[in-house]
């Protein structure tokens, strides 16, 4: 894990809601002893009125994740890991802002499964149509670096393993 943490400390979980984001965000902190993980929409929510379709309110929260980002790897934890939908320009903008090349996992899920999840969940985003066109953008706008999980059909727990692995094999073909 040393060399994980070393490689690439900043890290990216993104995804439509319901793909599975914060459970893997959940298990990652559980695994990744010196890790932080930071939820974006956790962020976002701490503010009093929040319109989640004003941009300028996407990007205050992404910023604060990437200044909280900076703090936790001052002080030697990491990986630190950043949970949020950052769909189209966001991702970029979260690149932009950073001082490091931050690793980027993609969730995706099949539409069924993303339906099924969605009912079940009583706290976060829920609007059905919008959801799923968010997850078909991701399906079909992968960038060429990002680890890509499909978690249709896989238990956060088995997404976790899936993310973990993934790293490690990226870090072997690095070196």
């Amino acid at each position: 894990m040393d060399l994980i943490n070393s490689r690439y400390p900043i890290w990216i979980i993104r995804g439509a809601p319901g793909v599975g984001k914060s459970a893997v965000g959940r298990r990652l902190k559980k695994t990744l002893a010196s890790s932080a993980i930071i939820e974006v929409d956790i962020l976002r929510s701490m503010r009093a009125s929040v319109d989640w379709a004003d941009q300028k309110a996407q990007r205050l929260g992404i910023r604060q994740a990437v200044e909280l980002a900076r703090s936790f790897l001052s002080i030697g934890l990491k990986p630190v890991v950043i949970i949020d939908t950052l769909l189209g320009r966001n991702l970029d903008y979260v690149i932009s802002i950073l001082e490091i090349s931050p690793l980027v996992v993609t969730l995706i899920v099949e539409d069924k499964t993303l339906i099924q999840r969605m009912n079940q969940r009583s706290l976060g985003y829920s609007n059905e149509a919008t959801t799923l066109r968010m997850n078909s953008w991701f399906r079909l706008n992968q960038r060429t670096d990002d680890i890509v999980i499909d978690t249709t059909g896989l238990a956060a727990d088995d997404v976790t393993k899936q993310v973990l692995y993934s790293v490690g094999e990226r870090i072997k073909r690095q070196t």
